[in-house]
Parts: C-alpha cells; structure tokens; sequence
C-alpha cells in the first residue's frame, strides 16, 4: 500500500452532503455539479474484451491475485477472488485507511461486468463489494460515480431477487436515506441512460459472452438480463422522479424511445425482456414522455406483433400496458393501426383472447374488461376485406360474436386455470354487456344473446355432455348466471319472456318423466331433478329481486302456478316417489315465495296438498323435502294439526330408515320448541335415546338433531345431557353415553361448553375422569379426551378459576364420600397435584386450603368407626394396656359403612390422599396452624385405627380385605402415614410448631370419658407424644400432688392413663407406684372391681416408667406380691382385673425371687386353674392368655435361676406336668391364636 498517510477519514454522508451542494469540493463541482460533466465520460464496455488492467500500483500482492483471478472465465475462481477482496477490505488496517487509489481504479474497471456475469453468486458478491469499496473510498470514490453508477442501479432491476437485495444493501450503505438515492437518480441521469442504451443498443450475445467457454444458452439468459435489467433501469428512473425532476433529459428518454430496437424487444423471447419493455412504455405514458412519439410504431410493436406471440410469463404485464394504452391513446387500435386482413386488430385480438390468461392470475380478466370496456367501436366493425367470407368461428355472424367466441373459447381452455375461470366468465359477461349495448340493431342483440348467453343458462338449469364448453364450474356460478339471465331481460325483454316459459316445461318434462323407483338411474334421475329445480328458482329468486314490469312478473306467476300444479300431481299419483318432485316443490316456496306461496292460486294448492296429503307421504323418498316445507308453512293457519297427525303416523308407523330420517328430520325443526307438539316430539326423543344408551348406533342421529336445534327447549336438552352424565355410571351404558357425549361434542360444539359450563359440568368432569381409569382401554382413552375438552369448555367459558373450583369441588367430594363410583385416590392425587404446582405462590395457601380435608370432614369420615368399642385384644400392642377395658359400647357398626369400588372407607380414602399429597409436595407448610393441628391430630386417630385393623382384621373396618393388593396397600399406607407424621412433628423447616403443642392437647381433652373415641384420642395423644424428639413434650398445670390424688380418681380412667404416659416422669412414676402398691395391696378387689382395675391399669402404665424397678422397696413388693395371689383366689375377680395383675406381678417377681413364701404354689395353682377354666368355656380373651402365658414363662425362668428361693423351685418342679397339659388343652381350642404368643414369650423351648 501507498506510504503516503491518510488524513481524514470519509464517511458517506460526507460525500453525500459534499456532492450534493454542502462545501463545494473537488467531489461537488466537479462531479455532482453539472450533467455536463458527464457528457464527455465515455461508457465503459460491458464486452468481454477488454483491454488488460495496469495492476502495477496495487501493493498489496494478495488483493493483485484477487483481482487477475476476477478476470478470469470460471465462476468459481472468480467468486473466490471476491470473497478474497471483501475480507481485505474488511480488515482493520484498511477500515482504518481506507481504499489505496490503485484499487479503486481497478475495481471501477471490473464491476460492470462482475455485475453481468452469468453466476448469481459473482453478481451478488460484486454489487456487496462495491458498496464496500464506496464507502470505504469516501469521497475519493465521486469522481468514478458516473462509470460505476450504471451498473449499479441496473444491478437493482437484476431477476434474482438474491442479486437485487446485494445492489441494494450496497447502495443503502453509502446513501442510507431515500432522499440521497433519489439524488443519485437525479443527477447521474445521463450515464444511466448512456449506461442503458450501450446496454441495449451496442451489446449483444456474441458481445457479452465468450463463445469458447459460455453455452448457448447461458451467453442467451446473460444477453436477456443485461438488455431487461438497463431497460427497467430507466423505467425506474422515470417511476422515481418527480416530471420537474427530467429537466433537459426529458429529450434524451424520447430518444431512448424512439430507438427502433427498444420497442422491438417487445416480442422477444424471454418474458424477463418483454416485461421489462412493458413497463417501460407504462412509466413512458404516465410522465407523458410518449405524448411526441410515433404511435404507429408502438401500435405495430405492442399490439399488431406481441398479440399473437406466447406471452407466458408476461401476460398480465402486457395486458395491464394494453389497458393503460387503450385508455390514454385508444387510436392505437385504429388509426395508428397498420395491419388488416388476417393481421387486422380484432383478429389479433381474438388470437390473443383465445389463448385464454396464459398462467396469469385471474386479474388479466380484469384488465381484458377494461381493454374492452375502451375499446373503439371501430374495431368491432365487420372487415371490408373480409366480407361475405366464412367466419371459422362457431355460432359467429359478426366481429362482436368473433371476440365473445375468442374470449369463451379462453375460458374454458383446458390450460385455463380454475381460480381464473371466476373472473373470466365475469369478464365473458361483461363483453357481452358491451358487446350489446354498442350494437343498435336490436335483431343482431337477440343473435348475441342466444348464441353468447342463452347456451349458459340452459347449461346451468339443464347440464348435457353437449353443452359443457358452456358448464361454469365455479362457486359463484349462481350469481354469473343470474348476472347473464338480467342481461337477457335487460337487452330483449321479448327473448326473456320466450326462453323462461320454454325452460318452464322443460322443467316440468324433466320432474313428470323421471326414472321410477324400480330403474337402475332412479336415484340419479331424481337426483338431477332436484338439481334443476333449485337451481330454477334460485334464479327465479334473484330476478324477482329487481324492478320488473307487471307484464314481466305475470310471467313469473303464471309458470309457477303451472308448476306447482303439475308437481303436486306427480306427488299425488305417484305417491312421494319421486323426490324431485317434492324438492322442486320445497325450492319454489322457500326460495320464491314472491311467485308462489304468496300468490293466492299457488298457496291454495300448495295448502291442499300439505294437509289432505303431505301426512300420507312422509314415509315416502320425498319425507326430508316434505319436512322442509312443513317447516317453511309454519305459519300458516291448520299446519300446526297436520303436524300433529304427521308425528302420530310416524310414531305408529314401523321401524324403518324412513321413519327415523323422517323423524330426524321433524325433531331437527322449528316445531319442537311449539306448544302441543314438543311434548310428542321430546317422549320421542327420550325413548330413542335409551335405545342408543343401550348400543344402538343408529338413533344417536335422532337426539343430536334436537340437541343441535335451536328450537329445542334448554330444559329438554339439559334433560337429555343430564341422562347421559347419569348413564355414565351404569354398567353397560358406559360405552353410550361416552359416544353420545361425543356426538354432541363434534356437533354443536356450543352446547356441549354450556353444558360443561353448568353446575352440572362438574358432576360431568367427575364421571368422566372415574372412566378414564377404567380397564377397557378404549372407554379409558375416549373419557379422557371428552374429560380435556370438559376442562377446556369450563377454562374459556367461565374462566379458569371457576374451572380450579370445579375441579377443587370434585376433588373434596372424592375424598369425602365413597361409593362404586368415586374416583380412585390415584386420580384425585394426580389433579390435586398438578392444581397445587400450577397454583403461584400466593395462591398456594388458598389452594393447599381447598385440598385438604378440614375438621369436620374428618369427622364426619372417622366417626363410624369411632363409635365401636375395640377388642380388648388390642391392650396387648398399645401403650393405654388394660384401659381398653373401661370402653363402653357395642363391637358392631351402627350402620353401614359407604365404600369404593375395592372396599376402601372414606376415612381410609381421605388419609391416603393426605399422606400422599404432603408426602409429594410442601402443601403442608401453606395451611394454617389451626388446620395443620386438625390434619395433625386426626391422622394420628386413623392411624390408631389402621393399626387395630392390622392387628385383628374385621369384615367391616376401614377396608375390606379382598385380595392381596387390598391387604398391602393399607399396610404401606400406615407407614406412609406415620412417617409423616413424624415429619410434620420434628420438621426443622416448620418455624411455627404450636400446632403440635394444639393437637396433643385437643387429643387430651377429647381422652375424658369412656367412649371409644375418648379411647382413640389417648392412644393418638401417646403416639404423638413418643414422637417428640426435640421438642418440649406438652407442660402440665397439674403439681406432682395432682397426679398422686388422680390415683383415687375414678371418673375419667382413659384421661388419667393417657396423662400418665405423656407428663409424668421416672421420678414421679416412682412415687406413683409405690402409692398405687400400698394401696393395692389393702384393697379387697372383689368388693370394689372398678377402683381395683384403675389402679392396676395405672400401676402398669406408670411401671413402664420406671428406669429401674429395684427401686421399690422388697417388704412392699412382697406383701403387694402376697395378696394380688390372695386375690387371684377369690372367684368374683373379673377376668380384666386377673389379667392386670398377671401383668403386674410379672414385672414385681424377680425383685422378690429369694423371698421363701407359699404363695408361689399358690400363683401356680391359679395360672393352671384359669387355664382348665378356659379350656373347659372355650374362652379366647387373648390378652388374657397372653399375661398368664407370660407370667407362666417368667415362673419357669425364675426357676432355673440360682438366687431363686426353694419354695419357687420346688413348686414348679411339682406343677410342670399340669402346666403342660393345660397348655396342650389350650392350645387345641386356640391353636392359631397361641402359636404366636407362645413364640414371643418363649414357652415354646419349654413345652
């Protein structure tokens, strides 16, 4: 690179305010100054011969490369070469200096023809190049403007849109405004058009192409781009500016059209070209630079030579230029015009209008009616030189029928797109229009008519394979044809008059001579009738709509009361059989009722007909087309009783397909919402829908149709929604009400969201989601699709909170009742779940409100089982011991328990779903302190109960044991349970544990009494109370003096044991015993069983609590010991109080094991008597056995112990062979039952 330094860095805004009058500089005067400084800078050559560059002064050798690569041939090597150039010029060190001169020179040589080049990708990297150059360059660059500027904007017009969006980011990156652009445009005018007309004029294929190396074709498609794009570049120059804009150009644009060899381009071969010489001429003739030119040449070129050329490609640019001249110099076509004969102007015409729109779009009919529309009449005149010759063109008498023929014949070409067709007959129409109200002879209109139009009205009333050129096979079909009959009416009002009344019988012969019933065409015979008719008085209809003469409406009344006399006789004798017929009849009142029913002669029939015969018929082909017309009489006086006579014919007729379209079609009517007859309808309806429920497919057709009619009444269809919900939860009609629910669904979308929406939607949703787990896949599948779009409809109908409620209404109802048809928990877990993880954070405590179970209903779901006394068993598992003794009340339910479908209760329903939610989620933290502790304590009361059900399974507890999933479930779920509970309890993240604190105590309170549920709530106080680890255990008001005088308190004995496992400690439980000892030990337990069996239940609790036993002293040990046996003596002692004490003096025995007594032979003597006893009653008290058989196991140990007295040693030794005959005896009655008590006592090594 240069040495020299670079001292100020340009920017092309500076350049663009310097050239364009801002600091006048060497870029604004000479440059930008004046046009004239242009005229004297010769156009560079876009050949590919040129002369070789001077590279001398480039220093860079890599970019010397880069550019004697561009010179080259192949399109790779030069694209390489200018991805090579943007990267230099790219870096930072020539971002910095910007462009050395030397390569700015030699780029402004190469870029002309690197923006011609054959290659796509050379063209687009070259205009991105240049702008890079340019502004790099700065104003250095102005001075190269008028070689470079011409190839540049030209590079704007290029056909590959890839290429033109280049040419313009490079020419947005130095003149970013589009007033800056339309500077360039203004002031470089000359070199763009010297640019253009070298391009145009001087250039050619052999010119721009090497034929060594570039294919025919290629050097063609170069040649074709190079020629458009410099045309379309002037073309743009006129579109951009303003006229004032031209100035002294204005001159050279004429010259560049008048040139011979630009209009000639406009049948060249490619349709890049043409379009661009099209637009030309359209930008000439709106800046008005054609008003001096000769038209005889545009006429010659753009009319008389590129009508009969194909104009694929450019067919819609030339007809819009074709307008456009037509409108602004219409002699185009006449006077300037020089061909005749068969080069005449209509003949070229019709050449062109034959070709039909050659792949345009359907708006070159468009533009073919506003060329007609300003065609001279000249044009339409017969040709001397061809008159009294043949006219090879069907049907054509004149040049008027000639181009109506062309512009048909274009239409219905089988190349003629069909989205076109719309458009084109529109536009075949309108020439009609013109070509009739131009002609004044009125003999030659009605020539017209019938040969341009009437073949299109009968071909619409009455198809034929004949007539199908003239088949308008579009969606408007309809209104054309009605636009083409207001044509005939409007032009010849005599013609009209002539053809109604023929097509009139036409008609007629049509519906009186179609096909019987027994022909294998019946069913299309009738079928084109009933085509024919509606399409006759849609027509009819559309005339009557407009201003007709009296003379003109008698001719409508007098051919419909003629029809509609003969097509009631064809009904009559031929007994409904002929559909087309009743249709035809349906058509002329619904669609005409101006022409019939509302002409007294017709309504007089048509009345006849619908009250004497229309019952007899409706089981007829004609029923659903009868129905109609009953539908459109309504009103009528007497319709009301042939309605009713209608409905009862039906209902007595037999089952038939008839019969229930027929009735479909009644129930589908206006009449089911009328007084008098919706009752008969309805029991109809009712009675179809069992029938559906129960399997039968086909009458879902009849009640959809009276869901999805408006008519109906919203108590009815709420009737027949609500039968459906019902039946989804019978057995067998499952599978029915899902598909009539789906029915409804698919069909009136409207009423099943209203419904869903409802009160009901709920019940609905909940039914719903119960299916989806059924085993039937398929039900399974079809519930859980109707269940989304139940959701969906109560979300956008209601809004989504109200869905949230639905769903949170359906959640608490699962969990708090129980029957065969709830939902599992599985279920109610998954959408309580998701509800709770969609819920925003402050939203959660509401949420976590409404899913959980409150107070009262676990109450309500508890309560059963809370009021039965538990077996006196369960003393042996739980803490309380003997205190289930003092339970009052029966061991049976009161009542029935409601269970699900596998035999679960509500109460063990409810603890699974609250187990599992907060096992799976934080809910637990969201609920308040006060619902906490409900949850809390309650969970604690089920898991009492579980644990009893566990442990002495009954038929009718909390589940029904089944099979053995039954059984497992609730055992994993007990520990499930507890483990939450033991959670929530010792849960670091909990800041607030007063909740605890609140259920231990309302445990407590609730412990007073003797019921069962005092019972429970001391057991569940206990558990939550050995659950607490860190936590301070609940505090006691009482004094250490309180609990010792609650000793003597016999009121609430379940509260007093539940007080003594919770508050008392070792110390205190010392001080109790020994109390409870001295005062047993004079209490005579027979006279006073109740004070006797507290205190034992209080002796054993308070026991356990003890850390060491020997603490009591021995004397009172063995008087205590000495009259508990005393006491076992004494026959009156109930069974409870001997079990206590067996308990009892298992504990006291080896503190007094070395004490020489009798009583040792004594206590075995009872233990063997109670066991004879129990043998002989078949008794099965467990506990009981189980503390003697445990007192028994502590015998025998201490018997074999050294520091056992002799006494001890020796009784037993004399009693062994009693004891084990006992046992064998007991163990015959209970074997099951003492197996494993003697396995846990470890009497088994003994026996």
């Amino acid at each position: 690179m240069s040495s020299k330094p670079f001292k100020s860095q340009a920017s092309s805004s500076r350049v663009v305010s310097s050239a364009f009058g801002v600091p006048a500089g060497a870029f604004g005067n000479a440059a930008f100054g004046s046009p004239q400084a242009f005229s004297t800078v010769s156009s560079f050559p876009l050949s590919y011969v040129y002369e070789p560059l001077d590279l001398g002064g480039v220093t860079e050798p890599n970019v010397v490369v880069a550019l004697k690569n561009l010179q080259k041939k192949n399109g790779t090597t030069k694209t390489k070469a200018l991805e090579d150039l943007l990267a230099y010029i790219s870096s930072e060190p020539v971002r910095r200096a910007g462009v050395e001169d030397p390569l700015l020179e030699a780029w402004i040589k190469l870029y002309p023809r690197a923006s011609i080049d054959s290659s796509r990708r050379v063209r687009q990297l070259a205009h991105t190049l240049h702008g890079d150059i340019s502004s790099s360059s700065g104003k250095r660059f102005a001075k190269h403007m008028p070689k470079s500027v011409g190839a540049w904007l030209a590079g704007l017009q290029d056909n590959d849109r890839i290429v033109s969006r280049a040419a313009q980011g490079a020419l947005e990156k130095v003149f970013p405004s589009e007033d800056k652009q339309k500077t360039v445009w203004k002031v470089f005018q000359q070199p763009i058009l010297d640019y253009c007309r070298d391009a145009v004029l001087k250039q050619s294929v052999q010119t721009l192409s090497d034929e060594r190396t570039a294919s025919p074709d290629d050097a063609e498609a170069k040649y074709a781009r190079v020629i458009g794009t410099a045309i379309l570049t002037v073309a743009s120059a006129l579109d951009i500016l303003p006229a004032d804009d031209l100035g002294i150009q204005r001159e050279s644009y004429r010259e560049f059209f008048q040139t011979k060899g630009i209009l000639d381009l406009a049948g060249h071969g490619d349709s890049f070209v043409r379009k661009a010489v099209y637009r030309l001429v359209l930008s000439g003739i709106k800046k008005q630079v054609l008003a001096a030119f000769d038209m005889t040449m545009i006429s010659t070129y753009l009319i008389q030579e590129a009508l009969h050329i194909d104009q694929t490609g450019s067919v819609y640019d030339y007809v819009k230029i074709l307008a456009q001249l037509t409108a602004v110099y219409p002699e185009v076509w006449t006077e300037y015009y020089t061909g005749s004969g068969k080069k005449s102007a209509l003949k070229r015409l019709c050449q062109f209008l034959r070709k039909g729109s050659q792949g345009g779009p359907s708006d070159f009919w468009n533009q073919i009616a506003a060329i007609l529309q300003r065609l001279p009449l000249e044009v339409l005149r017969p040709d001397p030189e061809n008159e009294g010759g043949p006219v090879p063109l069907e049907d054509a008498t004149s040049p008027t029928t000639a181009m109506l023929a062309a512009i048909h014949d274009g239409i219905v070409k089988k190349e003629e797109h069909r989205s076109n067709r719309s458009e084109g007959w529109r536009t075949y129409v309108g020439a009609v229009d013109f070509a009739t109200r131009s002609e004044p002879n009125l003999d030659k209109v009605r020539v017209i008519l019938k040969v341009s139009v009437l073949p299109i009205i009968e071909q619409y009333i009455k198809p034929s394979a004949e007539g199908t050129r003239w088949t308008i096979s579009t969606p408007d079909q309809d209104e054309i044809c009605a636009d083409a009959l207001r044509l005939v009416l409007d032009r010849a009002p005599d013609l009209f008059e002539q053809t109604w009344r023929r097509l009139s019988l036409l008609l007629l012969q049509e519906l009186q001579m179609s096909h019987p019933e027994q022909s294998k065409d019946h069913t299309k015979s009738q079928d084109a009738g009933a085509l024919m008719a509606k399409r006759w008085y849609s027509l009819q209809a559309g005339i009557l709509g407009d201003t007709l003469s009296e003379k003109l409406r008698s001719v409508f009344t007098e051919t419909s009361a003629s029809e509609i006399r003969s097509i009631v006789e064809v009904l009559r004798v031929r007994n409904g059989k002929p559909y087309s017929a009743a249709a035809a009849l349906d058509f002329a009142t619904g669609l005409a009722p101006e022409s019939t029913i509302k002409q007294s002669d017709s309504k007089e029939v048509i009345l006849g007909f619908a009250k004497s015969d229309l019952p007899k018929l409706l089981l007829s082909p004609s029923s659903s087309y009868l129905i109609n017309l009953l539908n459109t009489l309504k009103d009528e006086q007497g319709i009301c009783d042939t309605y009713q006579v209608s409905i009862k014919a039906l209902a007595d007729a037999p089952d038939s397909v008839t019969k229930f379209k027929t009735l479909q079609s009644l129930v589908s009517s206006p009449w089911i919402g009328r007084e008098g007859i919706s009752n008969d309808l309805v029991a109809i309806v009712k009675k179809a829908l069992q029938l559906a429920l129960r399997g039968n497919k086909d009458r879902w057709h009849l009640v959809t149709a009276a869901i999805g009619n408006r008519s109906t009444p919203s108590d009815v269809s709420d009737e027949i929604l609500s039968t459906m919900v019902e039946s989804l939860s019978i057995e067998g009609t499952e599978a029915g009400a899902l598909r009539g629910l789906d029915l409804v669904a698919g069909q009136d979308e409207a009423v099943f969201k209203h419904f869903s929406s409802s009160p009901k939607g709920a019940t609905l949703l909940s039914r719903l989601l119960f299916l989806t787990e059924s085993s039937n896949m398929e039900l399974s599948q079809e519930a859980r699709r109707l269940s989304n779009l139940v959701w969906d409809a109560l979300s956008k109908e209601r809004g989504l909170e109200v869905a949230k409620s639905s769903m949170f209404e359906i959640i608490q109802k699962g969990i708090d009742a129980a029957d065969p048809n709830s939902l599992s928990v599985a279920s109610l877990l998954s959408e309580a779940t998701h509800l709770f993880r969609e819920a925003s954070d402050d939203d959660k405590p509401t949420v976590a409100k409404a899913l959980l179970p409150n107070a009262s209903s676990w109450t309500k779901a508890l309560e059963p089982f809370l009021c039965r006394r538990p077996d006196s068993s369960l003393a042996l598992t739980n803490p309380l011991g003997g205190a289930i003794n003092f339970v009052k009340g029966s061991t049976e339910l009161e009542e029935a328990v409601a269970r699900d479908s596998t035999g679960y209760s509500s109460a063990l329903r409810m603890a699974w779903f609250v187990t599992e939610l907060c096992t799976f989620s934080n809910i637990f933290d969201f609920i308040t302190a006060d619902h906490r502790s409900s949850t809390c304590r309650n969970l604690a009361i089920f898991i009492m109960l579980a644990t009893d059900s566990i442990g002495i399974p009954q038929p009718d507890g909390l589940w029904l044991q089944t099979d053995s999933v039954s059984e497992m479930e609730p055992l994993n779920l007990v520990g499930q349970a507890q483990s939450v509970l033991a959670s929530w309890i010792n849960n670091p993240s909990l800041s607030d544990k007063t909740f605890v604190e609140s259920a231990q105590t309302d445990l407590l309170a609730s412990s007073q009494g003797i019921s069962s549920t005092a019972y429970y709530s001391a057991r569940a106080y206990a558990a939550i109370t050995s659950e607490l680890e860190d936590l301070p255990r609940i505090s006691s008001t009482q004094s250490d003096e309180a609990y010792l005088q609650a000793v003597r308190d016999f009121s609430n004995p379940i509260y007093t044991a539940a007080c003594f496992i919770g508050v008392i400690d070792s110390k205190l439980a010392l001080r109790i015993c020994n109390k409870l000892v001295a005062d047993l030990t004079g209490l005579r337990i027979a006279d006073m069983p109740v004070e006797g069996l507290h205190q034992l239940v209080l002796l054993n609790i308070s026991i356990r609590k003890l850390d060491d036993y020997t603490q009591i002293p021995q004397p009172r040990l063995v008087f205590f010991v000495r009259h508990m046996v005393s006491q076992l003596r004494d026959n009156r002692i109930a069974l409870e109080v001997v079990t206590e004490i067996h308990k009892a003096l298992a504990v006291m025995l080896p503190q007094v094991k070395e004490v020489y007594e009798s009583f040792w032979e004594r206590l075995i003597d009872t233990i063997v008597d109670g066991w004879f006893a129990a043998a002989i009653k078949n008794l099965s008290d467990i506990s009981s056995l189980h503390a003697s058989l445990r007192l028994c196991a502590i015998l025998q140990a201490l018997s074999v112990e050294e520091e056992s007295n002799d006494d001890l040693k020796d009784s037993w030794t004399e009693k062994r062979s009693a004891i084990v005959d006992h046992l064998v005896k007991i163990m015959k009655l209970q074997a099951g039952k003492l197996y494993p008590l003697l396995s846990s006592i470890e009497l088994m090594p003994f026996l």
